[in-house]
């Protein structure tokens, strides 16, 4: 049904005309009213994608029973405790913190305002009355809409809080391990492959140190895992209902970071390696329209911020070609630095990358790989080891792992090429159609597994200090956010805050005002915000650095209201101080 030239013919005119459509739209529409209407529309798209997802999840259960049912009983339950294990390694082992601090509130400030009023812009104020949030104003920003959507589902669930969001990257970021399972069950012939590269991917200390946070990175990953797993399944089980489940995981995978959009030649150079003759067929472009439609919103918020000014380069995004040397000799040193890196997983790597055997499948994850880590070569901010950008190499890790998990078979097997399981009826995404029987020999290896396994467990514990410490380029901004948090405990509940960032008290249940409002807005004054609130308290914090516009407003609050000083605190040469206002110099009536 629905095969054959008229219906190719007719899904390609209609991703052309779409292709039209946004042209207009994007040369047509001022760029003011193009972002308000995208703050509606590009998260509900991207909702919308979420639920053909699920739906399409439901409707391949077929397809994923047969390759849960060939990968055997042991092994799957060995899954299943990995990602426990990782789950509890993450949720009560790994602390839990914001680690790049500012860009952590936005998302914050952008999922809570998809919650309560289905709108991505982050909210200026947020007041809570009889326990109610109201949020009012907001900015447009530059971050695509995937994250903050998964962050207001959880929040629409189970209510507002900090806590809230960083359980939600917890478990996306488990369920990019079963992702990575599933990519390697798909690529690989050896054997429990699937399951190494699993186990690799759960114990890198990277993904353990922040998956416990509200950075997008871990979640980022997870889904890339999850697209090109969906196409390998689509490739190998073509049907309309795995089509719709590769198109709906691309495109949510595709709004979580700019750099994801690296995925697309990734998906296709596993559909031109497996099927290139699906090129031709009517799920393909079908597949491909229904992409295209779930992005709508997405091109067009890349194209409305790709003009965005950045204060760090001037005009323009941050990439320059000048950047490439020094970034190259930093992220290449990062996967040899023992003290960084468990150096083991990357021999590992190089060995699955370099044993024979496998070549499509070896050439499409070296492909993704090399993707996700070049590009931050060629960004001011992509070493590394600068401050926090050691984020970045999350997005590269589920390739290295899939490496790695083969490497690791190989060494098991002895490089013999039999495996340790599955035998000829493995299903194998690039496999020969016509493949050399095997005997199953599901028992072989079992021995070496387990003590291989005991020793990666024990890596696990030479690093565990690494991810229970605080990074000493991220201790100021967890002290900041400790002494916040405890402070919006111990105020009143109906408690009002001005603040750079308002998510930050509205994450906490207090009520959050942009500081700069109460300056340049009169219906914002601080008389009428107070009549809401028994208390108001000014926050200055770690950006308010000298002569910065955090510092100058903060100061003109200061000076037109009277105050006191409520609490304070010394991170370094920084002062963290909450102030408590009460009358208006000028003259208004006190509150």
């Amino acid at each position: 049904m629905l095969e054959g030239r008229p219906w190719r013919i007719v899904a390609l005119g209609l991703v052309l005309l779409w292709v039209a459509v946004i042209g207009t739209v994007w040369r047509v529409v001022p760029r003011e009213d193009l972002e308000n209407a995208l703050s509606t529309w590009a998260p509900a798209m991207v909702a919308v994608g979420f639920v053909i997802l699920l739906v399409a999840l439901v409707l391949c259960r077929l397809e994923l029973a047969k390759i849960a049912r060939r990968a055997g009983s042991r092994p799957i339950i060995a899954l299943g405790l990995v990602l426990a294990g990782a789950g509890i390694l993450r949720l009560f082992v790994v602390p839990a913190a914001h680690r790049v601090f500012n860009d952590e509130h936005v998302y914050e400030e952008m999922g809570l305002s998809i919650a309560f009023r289905g709108d991505a812009r982050a909210a200026h104020a947020g007041i809570y009355e009889e326990g109610r949030l109201t949020l009012m104003g907001g900015r447009y920003e530059k971050w695509p809409s995937a994250f903050p959507v998964c962050l207001a589902l959880a929040y629409r669930l189970f209510g507002a809080g900090e806590g809230v969001a960083f359980t939600t990257n917890v478990l996306l970021s488990v369920a990019g391990i079963a992702a990575v399972g599933l990519v390697g069950a798909l690529f690989f012939r050896e054997g429990r492959s699937w399951l190494y590269a699993a186990i690799v991917y759960a114990i890198l200390p990277q993904n353990n140190y922040w998956a416990h946070s509200a950075s997008v990175e871990p979640s980022a990953a997870a889904f890339g895992a999850l697209a090109i797993a969906a196409v390998a399944l689509a490739a190998e089980f073509p049907s309309w209902r795995t089509y719709v489940l590769a198109a709906s995981a691309l495109a949510a995978s595709l709004q979580f970071r700019m750099e994801s959009l690296f995925l697309l030649p990734v998906a296709l150079a596993v559909v031109t390696l497996r099927r290139p003759g699906e090129f031709r067929s009517a799920r393909f472009w079908g597949a491909t329209l229904l992409l295209a439609l779930l992005l709508s919103g997405h091109v067009l918020h890349t194209l409305s911020v790709s003009v965005e000014y950045d204060p760090a380069m001037g005009e323009g995004i941050g990439f320059e070609a000048a950047q490439f040397l020094p970034n190259l000799r930093t992220n290449a040193r990062f996967f040899v630095d023992i003290e960084r890196f468990p150096v083991p997983c990357t021999i590992l790597a190089l060995v699955g990358l370099l044993a024979s055997g496998e070549p499509r499948s070896r050439l499409v994850i070296a492909l993704w790989f090399l993707l996700f880590w070049g590009v931050f070569l060629f960004y001011y901010l992509g070493s590394y080891y600068f401050h926090t950008e050691e984020r970045y190499s999350l997005v590269c890790l589920a390739p290295f792992a899939l490496l790695a998990g083969r490497g690791w078979e190989k060494i098991i097997s002895g490089f013999g090429g039999r495996g340790t399981g599955f035998g000829r009826n493995h299903v194998h995404v690039f496999a020969d159609p016509n493949p050399e029987p095997r005997r199953p020999t599901p028992g072989r290896g079992f021995g070496k597994s387990c003590r291989s396994f005991c020793l990666f467990a024990l890596l696990v514990a030479l690093y565990l200090p690494q991810m229970r410490t605080v990074d000493p380029k991220t201790a100021p901004f967890q002290a900041e956010h400790e002494f916040v948090a405890r402070t919006f405990r111990d105020s009143p509940e109906d408690a009002l805050f001005l603040s750079t960032h308002p998510s930050i008290p509205i994450a906490h249940g207090r009520s959050g005002v942009a500081s700069w409002l109460v300056l340049d807005k009169e219906e914002w004054s601080l008389y009428l915000v107070s009549r809401r609130s028994s208390r108001v308290f000014l926050y200055h914090g770690l950006t308010h650095g000298p002569d910065s516009p955090e510092e100058t407003m903060c100061r003109a609050i200061l000076e037109r209201y009277d105050h006191r000083v409520a609490g304070e605190m010394r991170v370094g040469r920084f002062d963290l101080v909450f102030y408590e206002l009460w009358r208006n110099r000028k003259g208004d009536e006190s509150p």
